[in-house]
């Protein structure tokens, strides 16, 4: 169905259960688990700018349950994040899960990056720190939806087989040989000497800037309780496979100088971060082909070099562990 929603159906949809008008709807961005809409919200109070998220996927549900309750909890405890302003988890309004929220000012890091890369050092110090502040949140006090918490290898067992699952169903081949050792390495998790709260996909194009401090970080629908290295192993990543090794060491610097106990249980996440990566790119690369050439909100083909550079990350892993 999400494939199928357009504008003047968000208008509609959004604005009964709001119970007053929204405007300028416009579709912003299609991923394989969701799509984003910009509007304005004519409340009793002025206009007000929105975000509109539909999920899509095998857990779209528990994905808009998780975003939501997430984004509550954390705007209480004072995290830079988007108010909520509605949440559906159930398909039957409009065919999908969603949620609305407040459309924060700024620009991505990404932006900002790339047009001012000598500021880079400055926004991974940033970064890092603001990942820091998440991992030591007193989850325990107001995150209700996460408890008990999952035991740290009962975790990545679950990860390890779902995402292995996955690969398996995507033809994401290169990953068969990082699964396979992540398989017979799992006790490796054991060594985690605390779980937080964790992001899972902590990245410059879900922090915003006004540039001068990040003032919202986006996207919460994967947020669990683990070990603080699965995020930090997710960013350096991203940053090593997607902007430079170097970039991606000094964040991974960054952040051990804070917290350097993830360095225990960082190399068998950062393998998984790999696999998870490039399934993600296969599972995308399918979806990509089931929709409409002429669609312009059709997910991203990612370049052959992120491929390239995701297998190089994760085999130069694979031998440092041997």
């Amino acid at each position: 169905m999400i494939a199928t929603i357009i504008p003047t159906d968000v208008a509609g949809i959004i604005s009964e259960q709001l119970d007053s008008p929204i405007e300028d709807v416009v579709a912003i961005q299609r991923t394989t688990t969701c799509k984003l809409y910009h509007a304005t919200w004519q409340t009793h109070e002025g206009p007000l700018p929105i975000v509109i998220r539909f999920y899509q996927g095998t857990r779209c549900e528990e994905a808009a349950r998780v975003e939501a309750a997430a984004l509550r909890s954390l705007l209480n405890a004072g995290y830079p994040v988007p108010e909520l302003y509605l949440a559906e988890a159930d398909s039957h309004i409009a065919g999908a899960p969603f949620i609305v929220m407040q459309r924060l000012p700024g620009r991505t890091l990404s932006e900002i990056a790339t047009e001012e890369p000598d500021s880079i050092p400055y926004w991974i110090d940033q970064a890092s720190s603001l990942m820091l502040r998440l991992h030591t949140a007193q989850w325990q006090d107001g995150f209700d939806f996460f408890h008990p918490a999952m035991g740290v290898l009962e975790f990545a067992e679950r990860q390890v087989k779902w995402w292995s699952i996955q690969a398996h169903k995507a033809g994401a081949q290169e990953a068969k040989a990082g699964f396979d050792w992540l398989k017979s390495n799992v006790y490796r998790a054991r060594e985690c000497s605390q779980q937080v709260l964790v992001h899972r996909n902590f990245h410059a194009n879900n922090l915003l800037s006004d540039g001068q401090h990040i003032t919202g970080v986006l996207d919460w629908g994967e947020l669990a309780i683990a070990d603080p290295a699965v995020d930090v192993a997710w960013s350096r990543m991203v940053l090593e496979t997607e902007v430079s090794q170097q970039v991606g060491d000094n964040f991974n610097d960054s952040y051990q100088r804070r917290h350097p106990e993830v360095v225990a249980t960082q190399p068998f996440w950062e393998v998984f971060s790999a696999c998870k990566r490039l399934t993600s790119i296969a599972i995308q690369q399918r979806t990509t082909d089931e929709i409409e050439a002429d669609d312009a909100q059709a997910p991203r083909q990612p370049q052959p070099t992120t491929n390239e550079a995701l297998q190089a990350f994760m085999h130069k892993r694979l031998v440092d562990e041997e």
